[in-house]
């Protein structure tokens, strides 16, 4: 803005023989506001129109009175309150738009008529009484008297013979709330926050007496801890990135994050990292195993979960694996030393003999068959399918379900298969073969790897038999007296089971049956 002092220093510098050009570099201003200003003949005071200001009628000018006799008669009263009562006496007069005027007005008039002394004196008389109640020096009938007998009165000064000093302090805001005393003075009392003193009066106002005084977050469970959370969780990281329309071949934080909101189960990311490591799992890790890159993982996945949910009495669905090959070495494990005593395996060991276990979970009765075998191969296969064919002779269907390695998906296997469900038509009695195999790299839903989990930790781990017969003796031991247990006690492989098994052995997209310290 142009000042009086620039147009002075322009008229001392003004000489016939300056240009106005040069001028207005000399005063670093320009050259059209010195035209102005030169034609003129006036400074830039003089040019200027005095503001005019609007002025609006007092809208509490006649209420006024009424409010100034009840500060006096409360001087805690606040302007809220005020405000509530003038338009519950005029109604349809003031809009809410003028509390705020209100407000201002009432506290230029306490600045005005009240000095500090007074407000210091009103504070400490307040504080004094609050004393009293958190003392208990004051007695039902003097409360009830003084505070107009507000509702729950009895039941809140119960809690005022609390240990608990929290209980104590909620009663002395809501009795000094009703008492009139401002918020601030009562949290300074206090010493606690005045959004906490806030919250105390909000859950008072709703008759929420038994929410108040709770003394802890019952019935309430962390995601991190609720099954259907973790669950959701690995139900989503199972599946491919793809399915759910996202360039990626593995999953990372963000997109695992965004998803589970998208789909209702939002969970923040720490949570989402809790629950992962408490299976076991690094992140590194979960990218790798976690994950199956099968484009049909979601139509093979639902094939199987048809099956397993209209499957018959006389059906049966077999989890098929092979364990091994391992060799016979003293092996490694956790195990109870005592004080001093140094726990190691020789790092290298001459072994004694090579084992492969291929065995059958039958989902149904938990019953579990299994052989050893020379190596992996669709032989295997073929001797594993007669065996179930001779022990479950009379069924109506066998369920084969398996990972993706190619000895199970060979040619020659499909043949004999196909060649036992033509003799169907000539011995109806037969049981019917159907495959129903696993997505590609999706052995977290192999249930059998559970069985193989609890067997390994049993008698594998810390073992260090002589020969491969005396492993073999300690296998079918393990298999047989599981076997047992179940046949006394039916129950289908879906929950927690024998006890041996690290993992749940169950049948859920959400599960992973993979134990990571095995193996």
């Amino acid at each position: 803005m142009i000042t009086d002092e620039q147009i002075l220093q322009v008229r001392n510098l003004l000489k016939p023989t300056t240009s106005l050009k040069e001028l207005a570099i000399v005063t670093d201003m320009d050259a059209k506001t010195l035209r102005k200003y030169l034609i003129l003949g006036k400074l830039p005071s003089e040019c200027r129109i005095p503001h005019v200001w609007r002025t609006c009628p007092d809208p509490f000018e006649d209420v006024w009175p009424e409010v100034v006799d009840e500060i006096k008669q409360n001087p805690n009263v606040s302007s809220v309150l005020l405000f509530r009562s003038l338009q519950a006496s005029h109604p349809c007069r003031f809009s809410e738009g003028q509390l705020r005027t209100l407000q201002r007005k009432v506290k230029n008039w306490k600045e005005t008529h009240s000095d500090e002394e007074d407000v210091r004196c009103n504070s400490d008389a307040a504080k004094k009484w609050m004393l009293e109640i958190l003392s208990s020096n004051q007695s039902l009938h003097s409360l009830t008297q003084e505070l107009n007998n507000p509702p729950h009165l009895s039941n809140l000064i119960k809690y005022l013979k609390s240990d608990r000093l929290v209980d104590r302090k909620k009663i002395v805001t809501i009795l000094s709330k009703q008492k009139g005393i401002p918020n601030r003075i009562i949290a300074d009392f206090l010493e606690l926050d005045p959004k906490t003193t806030r919250r105390y009066s909000a859950l008072y106002s709703k008759d929420d007496i038994v929410k108040l005084f709770a003394r802890e977050r019952s019935g309430i469970t962390k995601k991190r801890d609720d099954p259907a959370y973790i669950n959701a969780l690995f139900t989503t990281l199972h599946r491919p990135p793809c399915t759910y329309e996202i360039n990626r071949t593995s999953w990372k934080m963000d997109d695992l994050h965004r998803i589970l909101a998208e789909i209702g189960w939002g969970m923040s990311r720490q949570t989402i990292r809790a629950i992962v490591r408490k299976a076991g799992y690094k992140w590194r890790q979960a990218r790798r195993v976690l994950t199956s890159k099968d484009p049909e993982y979601k139509q093979k996945l639902e094939r199987i979960t048809s099956i397993l949910q209209c499957i018959g009495p006389r059906d049966r669905f077999f989890s098929i694996d092979e364990y091994g090959p391992f060799y016979i070495t003293r092996k490694r494990g956790r195990k109870l030393v005592a004080p001093g005593e140094e726990h190691t395996v020789p790092q290298h060991q001459k072994a004694r003999g090579r084992l492969i276990v291929t065995a059958a979970l039958e989902l149904g009765t938990n019953q579990v068959t299994h052989f050893y075998s020379e190596n992996k191969n669709t032989n295997e296969m073929i001797r594993l399918l007669e065996v179930l064919l001779k022990e479950y002779n009379g069924m109506d269907a066998l369920y084969l379900s398996w990972d993706a390695a190619s000895w199970h998906l060979s040619k020659r296997f499909f043949q004999r298969v196909e060649d036992h469900n033509a003799l169907r038509i000539t011995q109806p009695e037969l049981p019917r073969i159907e495959l129903a195999p696993l997505p590609s790299g999706a052995q977290f839903l192999n249930v059998i790897e559970s069985v193989f989990s609890g067997m390994a930790r049993a008698i594998i781990h810390n073992s260090d038999y002589e020969t491969c017969r005396e492993a073999m003796c300690a296998i079918d031991k393990y298999f047989a007296e599981r076997n047992a247990y179940f046949r006394l006690h039916p129950k289908r492989a879906g929950n927690k089971i024998w006890g041996k098994e690290r993992v749940e052995p169950s049948f859920s997209e959400g599960n992973n049956c993979k134990d990571p310290l095995w193996r």
